[in-house]
């Protein structure tokens, strides 16, 4: 392979690979890239064994057909330090190594054989369906992927589950403290997911970055995996196969408000007594009134500020213990509406999204 592009069209390609492939270092083949020549332009595929990112790079020349790969990290940091217009030269020779050539530098990399890179397992899956409003749908992802669990923690599936009701789109994750939901409109998604599919919470951050900037998205669900596209590249994402935990039951109840407070105002007094934030904060309900407070563990800081509430029931005293990091996130995800505060969670809700965070325990 001999192919000529500029650095400036491929660096941003293997920054985003970059990002694919530091999920996993359990395997030395991660680290490299797999590019092939098509035509005029260079297709350039990571993996970390979750998902596969493929996007095109136009080349200035092909010179010679062919298939290679190239080391991400060293590449990418290559290309960082040349200069944006600058043409570079990637060939390959029988032996495999890859040596890159731009304004008198050149380096060669020995690279495992093209064979040894991992593809994902074939499956038959449909064409694409072209659906508008791309950042909103990668907006609506943004804001419950931060609810999935830590990678230590087992809660059912660690991920991101979308369902389909009617002509929309339900986005939801649980850490098993914490269930965020929000919803996404659009008939052409909504036709094409026949089953729920649950997506790795590091994938579905690889989505919003890619679709972040693009009006339009092309999906196509398929039985182990989904693809997610924009007109230059794809995300192929391999499915959680573990069921999502049941959050139907949840929603179903009815719960009556103790409380209703104006988001802004819980959300500056949360910023005000935030150094003193480390595993709780208290709202305590008495009288009508709200009271936020929490205290290091060492005792040496401690906050504490009143919160006035729109509307209370009558003849409720009582407290409600929460994870400072889980509400701050949560109200950051609402970016507006309505703080329900029940006896046993509290409900941040706004258009098209809402959040249930369970209580802690106070030291």
């Amino acid at each position: 392979m001999k192919v000529i592009t500029r650095a400036n069209e491929l660096l941003p390609a293997m920054k985003f690979a970059q990002s694919v492939s530091k999920n996993n270092k359990d395997f030395d083949i991660f680290k490299y890239a797999k590019v092939t020549t098509d035509s005029d332009k260079i297709l350039l595929t990571a993996t970390d064994f979750e998902c596969w990112f493929t996007t095109s790079v136009p080349a200035e020349e092909v010179e010679e057909d062919g298939i290679a790969l190239i080391p991400i990290s060293p590449m990418t940091k290559l290309l960082g330090q040349l200069k944006s217009d600058s043409d570079l030269l990637i060939d390959c020779d029988e032996r495999g190594n890859v040596q890159v050539k731009c304004s008198g530098f050149s380096a060669t990399f020995e690279t495992p054989a093209p064979e040894e890179f991992i593809t994902p397992e074939e499956e038959e899956q449909s064409e694409l369906v072209w659906i508008d409003n791309a950042q909103e749908f990668a907006d609506a992802l943004s804001r419950v992927v931060h609810a999935c669990p830590k990678r230590d923690e087992y809660i059912g599936a660690d991920g991101v589950l979308l369902k389909r009701e009617e002509d929309k789109i339900t986005l939801a994750a649980t850490n098993g403290a914490r269930l965020a939901l929000c919803y996404f409109e659009s008939e052409e998604f909504a036709s094409v997911l026949e089953h729920p599919a649950v997506i790795p919470q590091d994938s579905a951050r690889h989505i919003v970055n890619l679709l972040s900037r693009a009006e339009v998205f092309g999906v196509v669900p398929g039985k182990n995996y989904i693809t997610f596209a924009t007109p230059e590249s794809s995300l192929l994402i391999r499915l959680i196969e573990r069921p999502f935990p049941k959050f139907n039951e949840l929603l179903s109840k009815e719960f009556k408000p103790v409380i209703k407070a104006n988001y802004k105002e819980l959300l500056n007094a949360l910023k005000r007594i935030s150094p003193a934030c480390e595993r709780w904060v208290r709202i305590e309900i008495k009288d009508s009134v709200a009271v936020l407070s929490a205290r290091t563990s060492d005792g040496v800081a401690e906050g504490k500020v009143k919160v006035n509430i729109e509307d209370s029931a009558e003849d409720f005293n009582d407290q409600i213990v929460l994870n400072p990091k889980f509400l701050k996130e949560a109200l950051s995800a609402a970016e507006s509406g309505e703080i329900s505060v029940h006896e046993r969670f509290v409900c941040i809700q706004s258009k098209n999204y809402q959040e249930y965070i369970a209580p802690v325990m106070a030291e």
